[in-house]
């Protein structure tokens, strides 16, 4: 067993026949046939506890999921109207780039301007530009529908974009620091 001390490192996969990938190690010890860390205590620098890893640098992507009652005309739209490149997983299911992201982590219930306010727990998907009146009309020109009209949301300028098959999906323009370009 190979154990590294550096976040990076190119060294054979457990289980390969040779040649090389990069992988992220995070001073973790190699398990045959497992990318996983092994469970047991590791001797060493860290005592009887697992050294620490920098999870952010161990997730490569997030995937978004979008339940749609007319899949097709969801994937559709994600593929004609916002021209996202797409792969083909197999017969027709598109799953789409879908650019730089970000998470936020919002409570279920609070205190605004003196009024007690709670939402069910839940995930929510929104869609960030930098122009959202430009966005917005660049969209329509494609076919997009909206409801409503633009409104500033505090947080951002937004507008609840239709998705055929899937709903809406709020379309901002942040007023915060974006997290995805860090």
């Amino acid at each position: 067993m190979e154990f590294v001390s550096h976040a990076l490192a190119r060294a054979p996969l457990p289980g390969s026949t040779g040649g090389t990938k990069f992988h992220n190690t995070a001073a973790a010890r190699f398990v045959p046939g497992s990318r996983r860390f092994p469970t047991e205590a590791m001797p060493g620098r860290y005592g009887t506890q697992a050294p620490p890893r920098n999870l952010a640098r161990m997730i490569t992507a997030v995937h978004t999921l979008v339940y749609a009652d007319d899949a097709e005309a969801a994937r559709a739209f994600f593929r004609d109207v916002l021209e996202w490149p797409h792969v083909d997983a197999h017969g027709g299911w598109l799953i789409f780039k879908t650019g730089p992201s970000e998470l936020g982590v919002h409570p279920t219930s609070g205190d605004h301007g003196g009024q007690a306010w709670s939402t069910p727990q839940h995930h929510e998907i929104s869609l960030m530009c930098d122009d959202l009146a430009a966005t917005v009309a660049e969209l329509k020109d494609k076919g997009a529908r909206f409801a409503g009209e633009i409104r500033d949301a505090g947080f951002g300028v937004t507008a609840t974009l239709l998705v055929p098959g899937a709903g809406e999906m709020i379309l901002y323009q942040p007023k915060h620091p974006a997290a995805y370009d860090i």
